[in-house]
């Protein structure tokens, strides 16, 4: 069992790495977007899916790091790994479509950026609150399912 969540996190993490750092330097040295505005949204969408998909992995580590391996089963982990990939999909298509992706000139990479409009700015919070809520509270309910056998 703790094999599936360490080879998402390493599979992840490596593909982050891979994908994003490349554009990031090239954001820091050229002070502005590195790539065209397609490209750049297309690394956004796989930095935001990426990430959000190690969040469940990083979130399981942290609340049940030492006991998880000897009482969940092998079907119990391969649905919240599928359900974090189903999940982080699902956010970055949400965010692409909703144009919450562009170059970030803070983070100096294509990723997650909002513009000055107080009411996206709203709109991102409460759906990333909800969504995300919702995705805890679902792992939550396996990992408590889970430990209750």
């Amino acid at each position: 069992v703790p094999g599936i969540f360490i080879m998402n996190l390493s599979f992840c993490n490596i593909l982050i790495a891979v994908l994003n750092m490349p554009s990031t330097l090239l954001g820091v040295v050229k002070h502005q977007k590195p790539f065209a505005d397609h490209f750049c949204y297309t690394v956004s969408f796989m930095d935001t899916f990426l990430t959000t998909n190690t969040i469940i992995d990083r979130w399981i580590a942290v609340v049940f790091p030492l006991t998880y391996s000897s009482k969940m089963r092998l079907k119990n982990a391969a649905l919240m790994v599928s359900y974090a990939w189903l999940h982080s999909l699902v956010f970055s298509l949400t965010a692409l479509l909703l144009s919450w992706v562009d170059y970030n000139p803070a983070y100096a990479s294509c990723t997650v950026h909002l513009g000055e409009d107080a009411e996206s700015r709203g709109h991102f919070m409460v759906f990333t609150a909800v969504f995300h809520a919702c995705t805890f509270a679902l792992s939550l309910f396996i990992l408590c399912f889970a430990y209750l056998k």
